[in-house]
């Protein structure tokens, strides 16, 4: 299994301190929370739409449980109209963008046949160059 929590610290090394990985969802909002009493703190959940059209999610959408979500091919549109139809409060519940339609079985493909510029279009330079340092000998 890859170690998911790696490479997102891996990706996101050098972006700023504003951008981390937490222990527990909430975390950083309860940590500003205590160094930043006179300030008030929303966390919001992030999602890609396909999770959230799978598991309906914007069901749960409310003042205290927010979300983003984030587009995906084929799904934004979908969730788009879920989220009309159900009336959400978009201070609750925000679309964002449609991501690229990135193919975890392309970069598997890309992978074995060491493809570097076929990865740099899809990965993050740190987390293509683990991924390449760390196959296994059944994936050359």
């Amino acid at each position: 299994a890859l170690p998911i929590l790696e490479l997102v610290q891996l990706a996101i090394t050098g972006v700023g301190p504003w951008m981390s990985t937490e222990e527990f969802e909430g975390e950083t909002c309860l940590t500003l929370q205590r160094c930043f009493p006179r300030l008030s703190f929303i966390h919001f959940t992030m999602n890609g739409a396909d999770d959230v059209l799978r598991y309906r999610k914007w069901r749960w959408a409310r003042e205290n449980n927010r979300f983003i979500t984030m587009g995906r091919k084929g799904d934004t549109e979908k969730v788009v109209q879920a989220a009309a139809k159900r009336g959400l409060n978009p201070a609750y519940f925000v679309m964002g963008t449609e991501l690229p339609d990135i193919s975890s079985t392309a970069v598997r493909d890309a992978l074995s046949e060491r493809d570097c510029s076929a990865l740099a279009e899809m990965l993050h330079p740190n987390v293509m160059k683990w991924c390449l340092e760390h196959q296994t000998s059944r994936q050359k």
